[in-house]
């Protein structure tokens, strides 16, 4: 039984080895920020099997998860504003997520926030 289970073990360990040597074979082939978004997906995927709920703020719409997905993979979300809502700047995804005036900043802080206040409280 033991025998068994450690060919298991062996059998998925070799497994896993060969396609990791795969990958890093194709990603050789992309360009370098493409294959960095590839391999960044490994370490920053966690959000995508938490099971969702409004209780604990990790309920998304269809379209933030699209969008969410989109950026992930390095893909610019569809019906983006031209401009920026606070300041009239040219709208781009660095844009919105460093505008002090109109973008993600405050209300970053603000979900940081309220989610202290309802934790101390």
């Amino acid at each position: 039984m033991a025998t068994m289970s450690g060919g298991r073990k062996e059998i998925r360990k070799r497994n896993e080895e060969e396609g990791e040597r795969r990958l890093e074979e194709l990603l050789g082939r992309l360009p370098q920020e493409e294959a960095r978004t590839i391999r960044r997906g490994k370490k920053t995927g966690a959000w995508l099997s938490v099971l969702p709920t409004n209780v604990g703020g990790t309920e998304l719409s269809a379209q933030e998860f699209r969008d969410a997905l989109l950026l992930r993979y390095g893909r610019t979300p569809p019906d983006l504003p031209s401009h920026c809502d606070g300041c009239d700047a040219e709208f781009t995804i660095e844009h919105a997520l460093a505008c002090k005036v109109g973008g993600l900043v405050t209300a970053r802080h603000n979900e940081v926030a309220g989610e202290l206040k309802h934790l101390c409280g």
